[in-house]
């Protein structure tokens, strides 16, 4: 049977039109991906550690500006280790629920795909910074062993910090917000009572001229009570007093008998007699 090649030119053209149109669509795909992901919002703002670092690292080394020292440098990355140990932070605690909003239909793509763009650029800036810093570690300080660790430990301390200001802030409003309260009732109560008149400004009552107040009133009141009731109170003290004696005085006189008996009419004769 005789070997065609026309057979054949048909099945070659269709395979090589096909992959070239595949390799086409995945060109122009890569480049409007690269251009969407040039164009897409970043997750995080510009760091401004990273910048400083950077710009230290890649100073010319002349006598003027002179070398930057390496304790410089190393403080500079630390810093630097601790922006990106936050970013590192946000996304491990918004990767669960921003998957749960996209399979529920609340969050677009584009925001996914601004997200897994964040996650890779946080992961190539801990792998660059683990190397700079094994570039920066000696033998006698193999500083790339525990820069990470320092770092965690720094951003921790700044978070706690964070909230202890805070409390400190919310305990002040707490304390301007009670006092505000406790004048506003006790002016009230002393309305109420009739001594709002005694306390000398009503704007900013002090409370040791509220408390003597209280006590001149309390004092002018007290009198008069006593002075109203002398009379019923004493003459009630005398009646109580004179029962007991009466008693005492009868008691002590034995052979006193009443006019009435028949011994003291009988007397009254002999006398006469």
């Amino acid at each position: 049977m005789p070997f065609n090649l026309a057979s054949f030119i048909p099945p070659v053209l269709y395979i090589l039109v096909i992959v070239g149109s595949m390799a086409t669509f995945s060109s122009l795909y890569r480049k409007r991906k690269a251009q969407a992901a040039a164009s897409m919002e970043p997750w995080f703002p510009q760091s401004l550690s990273r910048d400083i670092y950077l710009t230290l690292l890649h100073l010319p080394d002349t006598p003027n500006p002179p070398k930057i020292p390496d304790s410089v440098l190393r403080a500079a990355l630390l810093q630097r280790a601790m922006d990106v140990i936050q970013k590192a932070i946000t996304v491990r605690n918004s990767k669960g629920p921003l998957q749960t909003l996209l399979q529920r239909g609340s969050v677009g793509d584009d925001t996914w795909a601004q997200f897994l763009q964040a996650e890779q650029t946080v992961d190539a800036e801990l792998k660059e910074i683990a190397e700079d810093a094994m570039a920066l570690s000696t033998q006698n300080q193999p500083w790339a062993q525990f820069i990470f660790q320092t770092a965690a430990e720094m951003v921790t301390n700044e978070r706690l910090r964070a909230k202890l200001e805070e409390q400190n802030i919310k305990s002040q409003e707490w304390a301007e917000w009670w006092s505000k309260k406790t004048e506003k009732v006790r002016s009230e109560f002393l309305a109420s009572e009739g001594v709002a008149d005694a306390v000398a400004p009503a704007t900013s009552p002090n409370p040791a001229n509220v408390l003597m107040a209280g006590k001149a009133a309390a004092a002018e009141v007290v009198p008069e009570r006593r002075a109203g009731n002398h009379s019923d109170e004493d003459g009630v003290l005398v009646e109580a007093d004179a029962a007991p004696k009466e008693a005492k005085s009868l008691k002590s006189t034995p052979g006193s008998t009443p006019s009435g008996t028949p011994s003291g009419s009988v007397r009254k004769k002999k006398g006469r007699k």
